[in-house]
């Protein structure tokens, strides 16, 4: 394992998750046989791999300032290639770029610091479409946080669109989020930013048109298509390149 796999190991999740079960078994030993050298050890590592975890995510926000005009270009880049899929249609597409950002609360618990994930859009980019989109996501609802989480794109559109297609988010939602979902967007591609094996996914670049049926529907006909899917994954790539450097 090279230097940069066994820092990604050490302050990774697997390391904080044997200090947090290490610390919660040493607190409920009581009396004189309290084993105090881990529970402080523990402690300290939970603290320093937080403060380690927020600098290493600060680190990818720098990056995008870095390489900004860049990054705007490869996405300026995706509007022109799924343009093309759609008689050059470029106006129809809208882009944004999530990045992980995480939030702390200390608390009076046995684990003293809560850790919360969040998707932070850093970038959006369209040549007429002006829809508000939200500036935080919540990583565990919707197709942004599950391509996040599971570093594999997720397409979701309005079944009533296109009838049933399996590889659908819609189905496997609850009527509540897919209602949410289709008042803003016809469909939404959330693709993970993920390097050529597809690992070490430092965000999500999401490609979404409005609800209306017209454009949703030469929309879904784009992204479904091996082309589509081949110029997404290849700009993925691209921007993993660029943000994980």
């Amino acid at each position: 394992m090279n230097g940069g796999g066994w820092a990604d190991f050490v302050w990774g999740p697997v390391t904080l998750s044997i200090a947090t079960v290490v610390l919660a078994v040493a607190s409920v030993v009581g009396g004189d046989n309290r084993p105090w050298f881990w529970i402080g050890l523990s402690s300290a590592f939970i603290i320093v791999h937080t403060i380690a975890s927020w600098l290493r995510e600060r680190s990818i926000a720098r990056r995008l300032g870095r390489d900004y005009d860049r990054v705007q270009r490869r996405a300026v880049q995706v509007v022109s290639d799924l343009g093309q899929l759609v008689a050059d249609q470029y106006d129809l597409w809208m882009i944004d770029l999530y990045l992980p950002r995480q939030s702390y609360t200390f608390r009076r618990s046995r684990y003293f610091v809560e850790r919360k994930y969040e998707l932070a859009r850093q970038l959006s980019v369209s040549l007429v479409d002006a829809r508000a989109q939200p500036p935080l996501v919540d990583p565990l609802v919707g197709p942004h946080g599950e391509a996040f989480a599971r570093g594999l794109p997720v397409l979701w559109f309005d079944q009533a669109l296109a009838g049933d297609y399996p590889e659908n988010a819609w189905l496997a939602y609850d009527d509540s989020i897919n209602q949410r979902l289709a008042k803003d967007y016809g469909v939404i591609s959330a693709a993970p930013l993920v390097d050529q094996l597809g690992n070490n996914c430092v965000g999500v670049l999401v490609v979404h048109v409005g609800p209306e049926a017209d454009r949703a529907i030469r929309a879904i006909g784009a992204l479904r298509s091996p082309e589509g899917k081949r110029r997404l994954t290849n700009a993925c790539v691209e921007l993993n390149g660029l943000l994980a450097r």
